[in-house]
């Protein structure tokens, strides 16, 4: 149980973020599924409840700078199912990230971000600049350790 999705998502919204936190369903176009039994699926279009999602790769660009304002880094571990995450979540400056997180939306970006999970016995580790998180579907949040980040290849090389 569980696989990858990638397609194309019509970014109505200024931020994916808020694209995701405002819809149940999402509609994507030109789709392809890796099972985490390493079979591969494509279809032209697929509709995906947001409730299902664990994580959603952003592409560049980020979102419109005009909503960005001054943040603290927390660096952050989330685990949900097959899948372990790493990343900083950002809150205002003298915030507890933690509780910030607990307030938010379902839906959180986390930047300088890496998604691990296993694929058909192949542990495979995707980077990205952000990873929108689903809070809803973790098992498990927790503060993380810069040098935990680096040993895993977020913002440094593999140990």
């Amino acid at each position: 149980h569980g696989y990858s999705v990638a397609g194309m998502l019509r970014l109505e919204a200024d931020r994916l973020t808020d694209l995701l936190n405002g819809a149940d369903e999402l509609d994507l176009a030109d789709v392809v599924y890796l099972g985490l039994d390493g079979r591969i699926e494509e279809a032209a279009r697929a509709h995906v409840d947001r409730a299902d999602l664990v994580a959603v790769k952003a592409g560049d660009p980020r979102g419109n700078a005009a909503f960005r304002h001054p943040t603290r880094q927390l660096p952050i571990v989330v685990g949900a199912g097959p899948y372990v995450m790493h990343g900083y979540l950002h809150s205002r400056p003298g915030a507890d990230g933690m509780a910030h997180l607990s307030r938010r939306p379902s839906m959180v970006p986390l930047t300088d971000a890496t998604i691990i999970y296993e694929t058909n016995s192949i542990l495979r580790r995707d980077q990205a600049s952000t990873l929108v998180v689903n809070r809803d579907a973790a098992d498990w949040i927790r503060p993380a350790k810069e040098d935990e980040l680096a040993r895993i290849g977020v913002r440094g090389p593999l140990a």
